[in-house]
């Protein structure tokens, strides 16, 4: 069967987050019956001037913390910010993936940086 976790920042008063630069961050994960994973995340902008790179990093449950498996990255800009969908076959385990978005302003300054996690799935 397939294994689904998702997480996302739309419900920003039930998580509490408060971005300046990040209108929506999210996490997702999926793993199916033959090892598939897909690994996911979204990120979208709430200036259209500002600049994103996103991480997606598929990490593995190992030692009663998390080590990193692979990473995926990609750049946008403006309101639609950018997304990941990547797909790597695994050994079972219990594993998470990691959002990571960094925002710039138009200068290249610095704006924020947010991660968020997937709920993890064990194959």
């Amino acid at each position: 069967g397939t294994v689904a976790a998702t997480n996302d920042t739309d419900g920003a008063d039930e998580y509490g987050l408060r971005y300046a630069g990040i209108q929506s961050l999210s996490a997702v994960l999926t793993i199916n019956g033959a090892g598939m994973t897909t690994c996911g995340g979204s990120v979208t902008l709430s200036n259209n001037t500002y600049r994103v790179y996103l991480t997606v990093a598929l990490e593995q449950s190992a030692f009663g913390g998390w080590s990193n498996v692979t990473y995926w990255t990609a750049y946008g800009q403006g309101y639609p910010g950018t997304d990941i969908c990547e797909y790597y076959y695994v050994s079972s385990g219990t594993y998470r993936v990691r959002s990571t978005a960094t925002v710039f302003n138009a200068s290249g300054d610095f704006v924020e940086q947010a991660t968020i996690y997937s709920a993890t799935c064990t194959y």
